[in-house]
């Protein structure tokens, strides 16, 4: 039973599960909370503001219809 050789590092978003196998360590992480939710909770509160009409332009046509379209005011 290799079970015990587990260790659990936990940072705030992050559960770390590693174990040492000879010289090398293996693991592999487990995110608190959905990264995307996490994500655009975060972003939707960004205030972006593009001033270049151009740029402007390629933004709207590029970003239609995604989160994105939400988050970015064009002046």
């Amino acid at each position: 039973d290799r079970s015990d050789s587990f260790r659990i590092i936990e940072d705030k978003f992050t559960y770390f599960v590693v174990r040492k196998n000879g010289s090398a360590y293996e693991g592999f992480s487990i995110l608190k909370e959905d990264f995307n939710e996490f994500y655009w909770k975060k972003a939707k509160n960004m205030n972006i503001v593009v001033y270049d009409s151009e740029l402007c332009d390629k933004l709207r046509n590029r970003l239609k219809d995604t989160q994105w379209e939400k988050v970015i005011k064009y002046e």
